[in-house]
């Protein structure tokens, strides 16, 4: 599906809307709103590779989590004292996963998303049981 560019910065805002309000009401899905609308700006740039939507998706997603952190932080710090001793590992993984990107094919990525996709939803329903 390609879009037209004069309909970009509409579809940018209103994802962005839907993307904060999700991210604050259940703390996670925003990446995948993303996932969807870099892939709909690429679509049309041949330069872009599937590891380019990814890349930017985690480049639009951390203020939208930082965002998020604070106003959880702002009512209840204990939160934020929960959360520091993932950070270590996070903040590890994060790099290696960035380094492992330049490596990966797009195939193989593109099948890993849509399983982590697939095993996070079949875990939540699971869970909403």
């Amino acid at each position: 599906m390609k879009i037209k560019s004069d309909s970009i910065l509409p579809l940018c805002g209103i994802t962005a809307l839907a993307s904060g309000i999700l991210n604050g009401l259940i703390g996670t899905g925003v990446g995948v709103i993303f996932t969807f609308l870099f892939s709909l700006i690429y679509a049309k740039d041949e330069k872009k590779e599937k590891k380019d939507v990814f890349a930017s998706c985690l480049v639009a997603t951390l203020p939208v989590c930082l965002i998020s952190a604070f106003m959880y932080a702002k009512n209840d710090i204990g939160v934020l004292m929960h959360a520091k001793s993932f950070l270590p590992g996070a903040i590890l993984g994060g790099l290696c996963g960035a380094k492992l990107l330049d490596i990966a094919k797009n195939s193989f990525l593109k099948k890993l998303f849509a399983g982590i996709i697939g095993i996070s939803g079949i875990i939540m329903i699971w869970k909403a049981l």
